[in-house]
This record gives structure tokens, C-alpha cells and sequence, in this order.
């Protein structure tokens, strides 16, 4: 295990230089003999443009629907109800504590995720921050109610599958 270790530890160290090389000196081949030679350089962040400069490919119908609308073009009540069900479930399994969630709100997130995969952020975060907030889906929920049920979503109860 210790010649692993040696072995990892030198590809790693080799792996760093290159890419480090790569950075300064723009080739591989140019790398510094020593280095003390490579420097980091301290530079302003430049935030990149966030606006929207296309157009999007949905009918006047589809962009005045809100979350939940969306949201039940895919999703029967059936089908919302199981997942608001094992969501339930799972929290109770994970933390031995319930999940206050209504259906509506798992509808709601669905729906979210949905206008998400139309129109792109770099990060969910995005949709509710002050300088890229999307309105349809800000107003629908707040950014933590939806991280929370993002992290106890579920579609199983993972006590009743087979191993």
C-alpha cells in the first residue's frame, strides 16, 4: 500500500506541474525548471452576462403557465400523490422526523424543475438572485422551501425494495 501511496503522490505531483505549466507558460513543453518560477496572479472576478439574447421556442399558451399548470401537462394527481407519499416517507426514515410537504408543493417543484429545463442558469440559486431572479419561478416558491424538498425528494420507500 505504501509504494501505492508513493506512486499516487508522484503522478499527482507530476499531473500539478503540467497543468500548473500549462497555465503560466501556455505549453506543456515550456514548463519552469523550478517551481518557484510559477506564480499565481490575482485577478477581479468579472461576472459573465447573464441576460437572455435569444429568443425562446414556446407559444404564447406555455409561457403564461405557472409551475403548478406546467407541471400537470406531465404529472397525473395519482402519480403526485405517490411522490408527495414517499417523500413524506423518506424524511421520516432519514431524520425520524415529518416532512411538513402538501402535494401542491411537490407539484409546485416539479413544475420548477421543469421551467428550469426550458430556461437555463448556471445554478438553481440563480432563479432567486437579485440580478438573475426568474419571477415565474420565484414567486412560486422561496429558494429554501425548494432546497428542502429537493434534498428529501423520493419516488420509493427504500424499506420495501429488494437488496
Amino acid at each position: 500500500m505504501r509504494m501505492y501511496d508513493n506512486q499516487a503522490l508522484q503522478i499527482r505531483n507530476t499531473v500539478l506541474k503540467t497543468v500548473s505549466a500549462i497555465i503560466v507558460h501556455g505549453t506543456a513543453a515550456s514548463k519552469p525548471s523550478k517551481q518557484q518560477d510559477l506564480a499565481w496572479r490575482k485577478v477581479d472576478f468579472v461576472q459573465p452576462d447573464a441576460a437572455w439574447k435569444d429568443h425562446l421556442v414556446v407559444d404564447q399558451e406555455m409561457s403564461s403557465k405557472t409551475p403548478l399548470e406546467f407541471v400537470r401537462l406531465f404529472f397525473d394527481q395519482g402519480v403526485v400523490n405517490h411522490i408527495h407519499d414517499q417523500t413524506k416517507i423518506y424524511a421520516l426514515q432519514k431524520y425520524a422526523k415529518e416532512f411538513g410537504v402538501s402535494s401542491a408543493e411537490v407539484e409546485c417543484y416539479l413544475g420548477i424543475l421543469a421551467f428550469t429545463g426550458i430556461v437555463k442558469m448556471p445554478s438553481y440559486r440563480s432563479y432567486w438572485s437579485n440580478k438573475t431572479r426568474y419571477p415565474v419561478i420565484a414567486d412560486a416558491m422561496s429558494r429554501d422551501r425548494f432546497e428542502q424538498i429537493k434534498k428529501n425528494l423520493h419516488f420509493n420507500d427504500n424499506l420495501t425494495q429488494k437488496p
